[in-house]
């Protein structure tokens, strides 16, 4: 492998060298081993850190250092060699790319190398984790908020008009005062009847929706402890260049509808890389590989159409397409309610995989109370715009405490040959979320209200530790299940 030697601008522009790269994503473990053109014409960004071999030695650059473009003016191929002087002035004795480096017996750094910081590891890299975005890699290393996500008392309301000038005659409240911690790091399950604001509570955190009142307390990673945005008031502008947008992704909850059918696979990925990063199409085809190879798709199929694939396997892209712009957290709106139980198994798997590997935190949003079983670590119930249990998931399961929660949980179908009792079967319909109604908004369908329900709204309370419940005979409600339905 031939060396250059940088003499002049005008000499080094039409010397080219061919370097391996060892590409390093987001969990940290080297895994893939590149061929990459350097050149002050052709120089890439691959990822956090770009590990580069001549001959003998290794040299590993931070991504402040090489710029990533396309071909320029002369300042700006002026500017790269300038980046890769400046690291030969940093490590001097590790750059064999520009000047006489040390030559020392040829050793390759292995992968424990590379993560526990061995002594083939600069100082540069010790520094900083394979997991910190180049934005974070700028600020020291703070010890991070316990909660991703607080909503404090949360609105949003459908204005209904009417009349020839279609002014406002009511609102419909699909969401009237939710308080939630959504926790860094866990997959907070939402579940309850259709109409009762669920989807509409994960569209207005990522700001789909504007809120109409309160606030979403949002603690970026790349933040110090005490760094809190407050995504209500933020204007779209503001989430776009504090980096918001790309933090909060959805997956909704039909792929066929969600995914545009006159795009192909590679260019649906793609789509959110470009709105919010500057790459040339050899590494955007790179990293839409890596995308779909994190939920089990290859190369196959990047130049085929969303009707080509099972449903399986659309939902798989629709997850490929909402990670590409490393987000924190994901809204997954009933991901698995269109797909085949076998199927449903393995989109969860993978959400899971994805979910540990990644760091990532989910609102999961079902009607199936089985499957947020299975996949989420607290359980919270909404009914009618309002949050009225909350807790960890088997503690919902074992010891509910809210007369809605029961009726939910007596619903899940079980195989058996004789019928099974105890089953709560709910009178009246949904009331309208335009005109609520007052107190406890359940009243109207408990078979256990008293008149303190239709006088007073009950407010949450810790009944356990980490359970939360609305509800005036919360402390009771098992025994009236039990005593009248048995």
């Amino acid at each position: 492998m031939s060396r250059v030697s940088c003499a002049s601008p005008n000499q080094a522009m039409t010397r080219r060298l061919m370097l391996p790269c060892v590409v390093v994503p987001r969990c940290g473990i080297p895994h893939r081993l590149l061929y990459v053109e350097v050149s002050p014409r052709f120089a890439r960004v691959l990822t956090i850190w770009r590990l580069l071999r001549v001959s003998h030695h290794w040299v590993a650059l931070p991504d402040s250092m090489m710029l990533a473009s396309s071909p320029g003016s002369y300042d700006r191929r002026a500017r790269k060699l300038a980046a890769l002087k400046q690291a030969e002035t940093l490590y001097p004795s590790q750059s064999p790319m520009l000047g006489a480096g040390q030559r020392g017996e040829p050793k390759a750094p292995n992968d424990l190398d590379v993560l526990l910081g061995g002594d083939l590891m600069l100082p540069a890299m010790r520094e900083a984790s394979a997991y910190r975005t180049a934005n974070e890699r700028e600020r020291p290393l703070t010890r991070l908020h316990a909660n991703l996500i607080e909503l404090r008392g949360l609105k949003k309301h459908y204005p209904v008009k009417a009349g020839v000038f279609r002014h406002a005659v009511g609102a419909v409240r699909a969401l009237d005062g939710i308080d939630l911690d959504i926790r860094r790091g866990e997959c907070l399950g939402l579940v309850g009847e259709s109409g009762c604001g669920k989807t509409t509570t994960g569209k207005a955190i990522i700001r789909l929706h504007a809120p109409t009142a309160g606030q979403i307390l949002y603690h970026p990673r790349n933040g110090a402890t005490d760094t809190t945005l407050d995504l209500a008031v933020m204007s779209r502008y503001d989430l776009k260049r504090q980096g918001v947008r790309g933090k909060l992704q959805m997956v909704f909850q039909d792929p066929t509808t969600s995914l545009n059918p006159r795009m192909l696979v590679k260019h649906i990925v793609a789509e959110p890389i470009r709105a919010q990063e500057r790459l040339g199409s050899r590494a955007l085809e790179d990293r839409v590989l890596e995308l779909l190879a994190l939920v089990g798709m290859t190369r196959d199929h990047l130049l085929r159409y969303p009707h080509e694939f099972s449903g399986g396997q659309r939902q798989r892209i629709a997850v490929a397409r909402a990670i590409a712009t490393h987000p924190e957290f994901l809204v997954l709106d009933e991901p698995t309610s269109a797909l085949d139980v076998s199927v449903q198994a393995q989109i969860l798997n993978l959400l899971d995989e994805l979910r540990q590997r990644l760091g990532l935190t989910y609102l999961f949003v079902t009607h199936h109370l089985l499957v947020v079983k299975y996949i989420s670590s607290r359980l919270a119930v909404m009914y009618l715009g309002k949050v009225v249990e909350l807790a960890p998931t088997e503690a919902v399961f074992s010891h509910p405490r809210h007369p809605y929660t029961h009726a939910l949980l007596s619903g899940i179908p079980v195989p058996a040959i004789r019928p099974r009792g105890g089953r709560i079967v709910l009178s009246g319909d949904v009331p309208s979320p335009v005109n609520p109604p007052a107190a406890c908004r359940f009243h109207t369908r408990c078979p256990f209200a008293l008149n303190i329900c239709r006088e007073i709204e009950p407010t949450m309370e810790e009944v356990a530790a980490g359970h939360w419940a609305a509800c005036h005979r919360q402390s009771e409600v098992e025994r009236l299940v039990k005593d009248q339905f048995g």
